[in-house]
């Protein structure tokens, strides 16, 4: 994955935190990118990994990162794992 399009991750992101901040609404990680890839920022991560499983892992830690770099503070709880949920952080804009 070239640094370009690790940016475009962060950045994306970064820009889906300000519009649920401006909801008001918590972010699930795993909703962020939703299951179809195609065409999107995170495209380029699927590719680096070529495994559909690595490429959800990757983002998640991406997309940590994008939450710590945020200027806003958030806080999170792992989202439990369930048929019907891959799982993952469940993020909340700290009040």
């Amino acid at each position: 994955m070239s640094r370009d399009d690790y940016k475009g991750v962060i950045d994306a992101v970064k820009d889906y935190l300000d519009n649920a901040k401006d909801n008001d609404a918590p972010v699930y990680s795993s909703h962020i990118p939703g299951s179809d890839w195609s065409g999107t920022p995170y495209l380029p991560i699927y590719e680096a990994c070529n495994d559909w499983d690595h490429a959800r892992r990757l983002f998640g830690l991406l997309a940590w990162e994008a939450v710590i770099e945020h200027e806003d503070d958030w806080v999170f709880i792992n989202e439990e794992k369930s048929n019907d949920t891959p799982g993952g952080k469940i993020y909340f804009l700290k009040k």
